[in-house]
């Protein structure tokens, strides 16, 4: 794995282990939030840009009710860590990973078979922010090889009627992602605004959408990640399994 420059790390203590990046593109917390976001849906999953898979490696190990998940991934690097990492987690059996552009998935399936689509797609505009000299950074975070609309376009394509849509985005672009999201009739029905703490604005949100859903929009509790002092909240420590014990995930 040295010739790829990668590091081996673990999360929730240790019971996930995953290959990525020394430099370039590294999964962030954000991931993490959005794998937990999407636990409790049964059936076939796919993961729209999975980086090193560490979406549909979270919630194969955490949701029985998923049958099998794909994990797409356009970046031939990241493609094969994730493959790697379906390996060492022993998860052959669940995941699959893809190297495909996210736009062409129609060579790869019927439209209408999955029941849950996941993206933590590129946040950023290209006319905004500092773009990365490392590519796979700058592929991830910003709309260069894939915009918001076409991971919408093909989630429409790829859901079930009344499947569903689960993303993490960033909150200042909410009221945009809505309209796009409806123009494709894929309804919001669920929001939840992430707080670092509880004084501080939010940045980013967990959006669920049902394709052709009924025209109704919940607004969770607010996820608040850090208490005043700097400590983990009692919601963090669940959801990124600080305080896991034995063979529990």
């Amino acid at each position: 794995m040295n010739e790829l420059d990668a590091s081996l790390d673990s999360i929730f203590n240790g019971k996930i282990k995953l290959y990525q990046p020394k430099e370039g593109y590294r999964f962030s917390e954000d991931s993490i939030l959005l794998a937990d976001f999407s636990l409790g849906i049964k059936g076939l999953s796919i993961d729209l840009g999975t980086g090193c898979g560490v979406i549909p490696i979270i919630i194969a190990m955490r949701s029985k009710g998923i049958e099998k998940i794909y994990g797409v991934e356009i970046q031939e690097r990241l493609s094969y860590l994730a493959k790697e990492n379906v390996k060492i987690n022993k998860l052959e059996g669940r995941i699959e990973i893809i190297t495909q552009d996210i736009r062409k998935l129609k060579e790869n399936f019927a439209p209408q078979v999955f029941d849950l689509v996941i993206s933590n797609p590129p946040y950023m505009q290209v006319d905004r922010g500092i773009i990365s000299s490392a590519s796979e950074k700058a592929f991830a975070r910003h709309e260069i090889l894939l915009r918001i609309q076409d991971i919408l376009n093909i989630s429409r394509y790829l859901l079930k009627s009344k499947g569903v849509l689960k993303l993490v985005y960033p909150t200042m672009r909410l009221v945009d992602l809505f309209v796009l999201m409806r123009m494709r009739k894929i309804e919001p029905k669920r929001i939840r605004l992430v707080y670092y703490r509880q004084d501080t604005p939010s940045n980013i949100a967990l959006i669920e959408g049902v394709k052709f859903g009924k025209s109704s929009l919940e607004i969770l509790p607010p996820l608040i990640l850090f208490n005043s002092d700097g400590s983990p909240t009692t919601e963090y420590r669940r959801i990124f399994g600080l305080d896991m014990m034995g063979d529990e995930i």
